[in-house]
């Protein structure tokens, strides 16, 4: 026995097409209703159905001509959308455009802003934006002559301080309708500070026209300016060993990132002895390395020696590093500027020089695969795991070294870069690398 069944797929134009340009206006206390047919679709039109402040209101044969009146209304703010109805097969459209008219006592029109947009959202100084938004006049009487102007504003409360954006000359608007207004190219300051910023959609912003209601012609959206600065941050700094005997060389690589768009100038990062994360002027400086310029969104890493001083007490300590430590670079944030890491100063309790002549990664390059290998004296457990080339941790397992040990991971769908491989036992730690490709 075989099931079927039958299903109406429709190909090219929109089977339930909706009602176009409505249209309302005011006649003593009712609102009268116009609007255009649907373009012709595959569907049998049968009736018009009338939404009021977004609930179904009423329905209006074909013998109606596209018109209805909404009588004997209080006074208030109404809005209007209308949908088409159709038979064969059966179904509804989406509602036409919107209309919002407000019946008072006083005769007056009443401007306002709808459905603004601001293109993008998130730009650097000296961009460009695009705009659009729909300028109604929700009021019972024709609005007159005005302008339209956009402000970019440091907060949400508009003042005189705001700087202008654009502004445009609007045409009389009759009650219940509305103009669609569009702009592009606007360009946003070179000298706006970085953060957020709020573009103010204002109607009639030389109050050219006597309102029924005055405080309601703002809208307001919020963007985000971006900094030209450059921003440089320590991402991470790997140690081949973390501890050292006092007088002894500790071999370091150091991650910087430009954070920011700028590009710097030469710096200097400097590496101190610190009994705590936090870098104070009782912290031992040790060296400083010359760091070049940096271009925004830029990776480098540097190679150094340290030397703990002979006469240190054995101890944990942190190694610190601080880049643009003689402030030579302009950067959006200063305050980010220093990397802690924890060394111990005296005996490890295991030498890793077992573990770095006896570890192997290969092959390198790799490209979809790549095999570790350990063969040597030091047991116990140990945490394996492998950081990008920002200090991310992309994974970590669990593991046993007991003379001999495998391991191999799929980094196909891995990006591209260089990736550091880290062994801990206990508090002390190796370290490898490996290139993907």
């Amino acid at each position: 026995q075989h099931n079927t069944t039958s299903l109406l797929l429709s190909v090219g134009e929109s089977v339930f097409n909706p009602p176009e340009n409505l249209h309302g206006s005011i006649s003593g206390n009712s609102i009268e209703l116009i609007w255009d047919t649907p373009e012709p679709g595959q569907a049998d039109l049968v009736a018009y159905r009338i939404y009021r402040n977004e609930i179904y209101y009423a329905t209006v044969d074909m013998s109606g001509n596209q018109k209805f009146t909404d009588g004997q209304l209080d006074y208030a703010t109404y809005s209007y959308k209308v949908t088409a109805e159709y038979d064969n097969p059966a179904g509804e459209s989406n509602p036409s455009n919107e209309v919002i008219i407000t019946i008072s006592s006083d005769s007056k029109p009443d401007l306002t802003i709808r459905n603004a947009v601001v293109f993008p959202t998130y730009l650097d100084p000296g961009g460009v934006v695009s705009i659009s938004c729909d300028l109604l006049n929700i009021g019972n009487t024709q609005a007159g002559y005005s302008h339209l102007r956009l402000f970019l504003s440091k907060n949400d409360v508009l003042d005189y301080a705001d700087q202008s954006l654009a502004y445009g000359s609007m045409d009389p608007i009759d009650p219940g309708s509305s103009i669609n207004i569009t702009g592009a190219d606007l360009a946003i300051p070179e000298n706006l500070t970085p953060g957020d910023w709020f573009v103010f959609f204002v109607a009639d912003a030389d109050e050219e026209v006597s309102e029924s209601i005055e405080d309601n012609n703002i809208e307001t959206i919020q963007i985000g300016v971006a900094s030209k600065r450059p921003d440089l941050v320590i991402t991470s700094i790997y140690l081949i060993r973390n501890y050292a005997n006092p007088g002894d060389n500790m071999r370091l690589t150091l991650f910087i990132y430009n954070d920011g768009l700028g590009v710097t100038a030469p710096s200097k990062a400097s590496f101190y002895l610190s009994e705590d994360e936090y870098l104070d002027e009782q912290d031992v400086f040790l060296n400083d390395i010359t760091v070049k310029k940096m271009t925004g969104g830029e990776l480098i890493f540097k190679n150094n020696y340290v030397t703990i001083p002979s006469n240190t007490i054995r101890k944990q300590y942190y190694l610190i590093a601080y880049i643009d430590v003689y402030q030579s670079v302009a950067e959006t944030n200063e305050d980010n500027n220093t990397f802690a890491i924890p060394i111990t100063v005296g005996s490890s309790g295991v030498d890793l020089n077992d573990i770095s002549g006896h570890f192997s990664v290969y092959p390198v390059p790799a490209y979809d695969q790549v095999f570790f290998k350990y063969e040597g004296p030091v047991q116990g457990r140990s945490v394996f795991s492998i950081y990008d080339q920002l200090g991310r941790e992309i994974y970590s397992d669990q593991i046993e070294l007991s003379g001999f040990w495998t391991n191999r991971l799929d980094v196909s769908a891995w990006q591209k870069g260089f990736y550091y491989v880290k062994i801990m036992i206990g508090d002390k730690q190796f370290v490898s690398s490996f290139i993907k490709l």
